[in-house]
């Protein structure tokens, strides 16, 4: 973490599939975690909500007990939904809290490294080699 903290920016999306994501980017600690909670709760609505979220951390520089709380709190949310929580992409020192606590299995834990090791695109993109064979091999 810098002398300064870096600001939390989000940005609400929704995939082809419906399921809403929302990108973090910044840093996520004590004075930004509530307004990416904010932000997860309003997901829900007056209904129920979406039963699934997707949390793009790829981008997230920074996180401690409260960035990580906020996550738990939408876990829980989701969970009584029947949905699931979906962390795209964790670097640095959230992978490391998330591992070290032992809450990385509460999540679906989305790697674009591993997906491009195994050559599958990250969740809801088609690989490019799909879509040459769905081509009938031609460019």
């Amino acid at each position: 973490m810098s002398g300064h903290p870096e600001p939390l920016h989000l940005d609400t999306t929704t995939g082809a599939d419906g399921t809403p994501c929302v990108s973090v980017r910044g840093e996520l600690s004590h004075t930004t975690a509530p307004v990416l909670d904010e932000q997860l709760r309003a997901l829900a609505g007056p209904g129920t909500g979406p039963a699934d979220v997707v949390i793009d951390v790829s981008a997230v520089t920074f996180c401690d007990s409260s960035g990580l709380s906020a996550l738990l709190a939408a876990h829980r949310r989701t969970r009584r939904r029947g949905g699931s929580v979906t962390l795209r992409g964790p670097r640095g020192t959230l992978r490391r809290i998330l591992r070290l606590t032992g809450v990385d299995v509460l999540f679906v834990v989305e790697d674009p490294d591993d997906a491009a090791r195994d050559g599958a695109a990250p969740a809801g993109e088609v690989p490019p080699h799909a879509l040459d064979a769905a081509a009938g091999g031609q460019a």
